[in-house]
């Protein structure tokens, strides 16, 4: 134990820090997740759009491990919270200390230091369209004509650090793990067209 390092509870009162001490922290799974999907037409316009959020949940950010100290993976790029690390004139921070020392007190124990709040609220889904009045279309032939534009995941609030709290973790264990998987929540842009003859 060193100044600017983590320190650990003693959760079993033995005034020792051994391995007796470790705690269950976090739930990756929600109080409740919700959605609301709103849909208004008016003379051919349409509008639509889908809310979907979870509440409760704890996410295991894992990247922190790479992303917030030199010991572990030092080439890799570091986050932009060591700014705010531990040093004896900056102590009122929750970063540890930039070392490149490997040490059970710095990135090598799992500790609620990588535990987040992984609540959010997102709009998945945003779509203005507008339908052609089909007695102009019956000329050409076409009995219906719509085109519309489409945003998805214009936008989603949350207080986590991570590229994405919505984790879909590969099996059991890994549900609630962030290991720096690709997010699901890129934004994006569609205009499409639905015909029919």
């Amino acid at each position: 134990a060193v100044p600017g390092r983590f320190r650990f509870a003693d959760s079993n009162g033995d005034l020792k820090i051994t391995p007796d001490d470790r705690v269950f922290l976090g739930d990756p799974h929600p109080d409740f997740t919700y959605s609301l999907n709103l849909t208004m037409d008016y003379m051919g316009f349409d509008l639509s759009a889908l809310f979907y959020g979870s509440q409760g949940n704890d996410v295991y950010n894992l990247t922190k491990s790479y992303l917030d100290f030199f010991s572990f993976y030092p080439p890799t790029n570091k986050s932009k919270r060591l700014l705010n690390a531990w040093t004896p004139t900056n102590k009122d921070t929750d970063i540890p200390i930039i070392e490149t020392t490997r040490s059970p007190s710095t990135a090598f124990s799992s500790s609620s230091y990588y535990i987040e709040d992984g609540s959010f609220l997102k709009l998945r889904s945003l779509t203005l369209g507008y339908t052609i009045n089909p007695s102009i279309l019956q000329k050409v032939n076409i009995s219906q004509l719509r085109i519309y534009i489409q945003g998805a995941n214009l936008f989603t609030i949350t207080g986590y650090s991570g590229l994405d709290p919505e984790l879909i973790g590969g099996s059991t264990s890994a549900m609630g793990v962030d290991r720096g998987s690709y997010p699901n929540n890129e934004k994006a842009v569609y205009v499409g067209v639905n015909l029919k003859f």
